[in-house]
């Protein structure tokens, strides 16, 4: 199989594991307002979705793509690589993490090693990058998502 084949028949099975729990859900809420069930988005995304792939599908029939997925180029082996070191950093943060149980600067100093050093950023660019990312995360899942009460 070569071209956009594969792709398209993997995320059309995504697509049907979205369609047959939804319509388990029900696409119609069972109260008298007959409002969307909890079902209805899911069971519309896989259709889209089943949709987009089966489109991808017949295109890449029609135009008999060459690409060969499966074939190792030194582009993919330097993708693989840069993939397989980025798990191996996320795994060991995630391992820092439990063992210390401290978040935020760990994950800053994550984000600076991959931008850095895996990435191949500029020292400005990776300093930056992660500490405006982590600002971000903290101030909307800390700060932004914290339910406080009144007493």
């Amino acid at each position: 199989m070569t071209g956009n084949k594969i792709p398209s028949l993997l995320f059309f099975i995504v697509a049907i594991l979205f369609i047959i729990p939804a319509l388990s859900m029900g696409l119609v809420s069972t109260t008298s307002d007959k409002v969307p069930g909890a079902g209805f988005f899911p069971f519309l995304l896989g259709i889209s979705l089943a949709a987009c792939t089966l489109l991808l599908f017949i295109r890449s029939i029609k135009e008999k793509q060459t690409i060969r997925y499966f074939e190792l180029t030194s582009e993919k082996k330097e993708n693989l690589n840069i993939m397989l070191m980025t798990l191996f950093v996320i795994v060991v943060t995630l391992v820092i993490w439990k063992l210390f149980k401290i978040f935020y600067p760990i994950i800053l100093l994550e984000c600076f090693i991959l931008s850095k050093f895996l990435y191949k950023r500029t020292w400005i660019f990776s300093t930056l990058f992660s500490t405006l990312l982590i600002a971000l995360i903290y101030i909307g899942f800390t700060i932004g998502l914290t339910i406080k009460f009144i007493a």
